[in-house]
């Protein structure tokens, strides 16, 4: 009688303990990086990241990149786990600079509380540029972007219109307005 109490409790323990296991929420979780994959060594050593925080405009000067405060970027080291929202703001923009000749930007509006994201890139030589692929992931969904980088010159402005102050907005334009001016400065 006794053998047939300890197998009882045995079998609900294990029950119970499998019970739990199958119950567990397990969402496969995406830290927070940023990585270069499948992109030959000679390009990803000529790769620089950079984030700017809600930025209205950006600059770049002689090899750096500066806000409109005249404050340099924020340099990310690539293919390692950041904390890319550590500051309180609602978006950030991230500059992928090839060697000073190319650049592309992605801005990225905050996720939601405690939600990390992971932005796979994928930088190739193409003819005349270096062409950009990538994927954002986060637990919401996936975007998959591409296209050419944009050249560079020795000295340009981009500006982000719809983070402008309203009294710096045209209102006489009947066009529509863009999402991103790049003033050339210097070639």
């Amino acid at each position: 009688m006794r053998t047939t109490w300890i197998i009882i409790i045995s079998m609900l323990l294990v029950g119970g303990i499998m019970y739990f296991i199958a119950q567990k929420n397990d969402h496969p979780v995406i830290d927070n990086i940023i990585s270069f994959g499948d992109t030959p060594d000679s390009v990803k050593k000529k790769t620089q990241l950079y984030a700017a925080y809600d930025p209205a405009q950006l600059y770049y000067r002689d090899s750096a990149w500066f806000t409109q405060d005249s404050l340099p970027l924020k340099s990310i080291n690539p293919d390692s786990a950041l904390n890319a929202f550590d500051q309180q703001h609602s978006s950030a923009t991230f500059l992928i600079d090839y060697d000073h000749q190319y650049f592309y930007d992605i801005e990225i509006s905050k996720p939601a509380t405690g939600q990390p994201f992971g932005m796979h890139l994928q930088l190739k030589p193409a003819d005349d540029g270096i062409m950009i692929n990538g994927a954002i992931n986060s637990q919401n969904g996936k975007f998959d972007f591409s296209g050419p980088m944009m050249q560079m010159y020795r000295k340009f402005s981009i500006a982000y219109n719809a983070k402008l102050p309203d009294s710096l907005k045209s209102a006489d334009s009947t066009l529509m307005k863009a999402e991103k001016v790049i003033t050339i400065i210097e070639k």
